[in-house]
């Protein structure tokens, strides 16, 4: 990402049901760590995904609204709980939060998920 501005341009850009889009960082199948972040255009709302990537181990974050999300699952290809269907306004929050490395603002949730390649 070059600017906040992109990455609110990038995330308003996904109109349509089933529209998604991915940013990580550079090389980052090249690096031995790294982040990325992923947004889904549900039809309902929008499914946001956050993750830290450590050597061979990706601890990915399903957001959601409140403590509910934090026991909501993160099960793909199972699609997100009503906890985790977020608006427009809730997905900018969060992922210029994560762009900055703060974390997730206040008021929301995460369920992880563990992925290890071998």
């Amino acid at each position: 990402m070059e600017s906040t501005d992109q990455l609110v341009a990038i995330a308003q850009s996904i109109t349509h049901e089933n529209d998604w889009f991915t940013v990580q960082t550079r090389d980052l199948h090249g690096q031995p760590s790294g982040r990325y972040a992923q947004a889904a255009n549900t039809g309902e709302g929008y499914l946001v995904e956050v993750a830290q990537i450590n050597g061979q181990t990706t601890h990915n974050w399903r957001i959601g609204l409140g403590t509910a999300a934090d026991g909501a699952g993160n099960k793909p290809p199972k699609g997100p709980k009503a906890s985790q269907i977020l608006s427009l306004a809730a997905v900018m929050e969060v992922l210029l939060s994560w762009l900055h490395g703060k974390g997730l603002p206040l008021g929301y949730g995460a369920a992880l998920r563990i992925y290890r390649s071998a």
